[in-house]
């Protein structure tokens, strides 16, 4: 079972201040609790949008998807990888104009000298999407250079339409930036709707050259494949309201009508919770339900 721990007074949704934790219940009767890190691949929708500064204190309805794990490093790091050398949490809102990342990365040291084009081969990120796994791919860099703040599309250039915002802390990078929906390829927000996307992080210590860690595999450093990328969602930020006239029970996490959602269509707010369901696999059905309803079929 999974239990939840929520700050007191917290409004929700603030899934990064979430303390999750798992519950196991050992052969011989115990019972443990251990720190568990939830990722959500999904984009919350905003009505305000983020001042980009550097401060990620306006982020908090963001859902996160953490990069925190040796395996994204895919052995560039050799056996000396540690989360303090590179790690990452990815935050995304969206509204009708940009789609916005917050991204604080943990890294020891900052080096980037370079520009343009070239900044992937030291401390930068790289960002990939597609309407999907056959779509036209968008990439993108994001990079604190010796000109300052630079979006770079592959392909097109420096966009000057994009923006972004970079904070050098100790042991720390914070990017904050906004892609308008023009540079993405023909991906178009709607909630409900998804991309494939992946995200890579790019680390050079003046040192140890180059070493990188991905998301969802080798699509963008390597095969430049959205076929190989994960998928990020666009998710209403009403679609978890409570209505006024519901059962007043605690401790419930979300609510989901599926009648909204059309026949043999995936719930996305189903999936938030559950995460990663497979597409195809869970579908509402018309006439499902006891009373002849759309329910959700697994």
């Amino acid at each position: 079972t999974l239990s939840l721990k929520l700050p007191k007074d917290l409004p929700m949704p603030a899934f990064n201040e979430w303390n999750w934790q798992a519950h196991f219940l050992t052969e011989d009767g115990q019972s443990v609790l251990m720190p568990l890190v939830i990722d959500f691949d999904c984009a919350v929708k905003t009505d305000s949008p983020p001042v980009l500064d550097g401060d990620l204190a306006e982020w908090k309805a963001a859902a996160p998807l953490h990069m925190n794990l040796e395996s994204y490093t895919d052995g560039s790091f050799g056996t000396q990888w540690s989360p303090a050398d590179l790690s990452a949490t990815v935050y995304t809102l969206w509204d009708a104009d940009y789609l916005y990342l917050a991204i604080p990365v943990h890294d020891q040291t900052f080096q980037q000298i370079l520009e343009g084009e070239s900044v992937w081969n030291q401390d930068s990120i790289q960002l990939g999407f597609a309407t999907d796994a056959q779509g036209m791919l968008a990439e993108f860099s994001l990079a604190l250079t010796p000109k300052g703040s630079q979006v770079f599309k592959f392909g097109t250039g420096l966009l000057t339409d994009a923006k972004l915002a970079v904070k050098l802390l100790q042991g720390q990078t914070v990017y904050e930036g906004a892609i308008p929906w023009t540079e993405l390829n023909g991906i178009q927000p709607a909630a409900g709707a998804d991309c494939r996307f992946d995200i890579l992080l790019n680390d050079h210590d003046a040192i140890t050259s180059r070493r990188y860690m991905f998301r969802y595999g080798r699509g963008i450093v390597h095969e430049k494949n959205p076929n190989l990328f994960g998928y990020l969602r666009w998710v209403d930020n009403q679609q978890n309201q409570i209505p006024e006239n519901a059962p007043k029970e605690t401790n419930v996490i979300f609510r989901e009508d599926f009648e909204e959602y059309p026949d043999q269509s995936v719930p996305y707010l189903w999936q938030r919770v559950v995460h990663m369901m497979p597409d195809g696999s869970s579908l509402v059905s018309l006439g499902a339900g006891s009373d002849r309803s759309q329910g959700l079929v697994l």
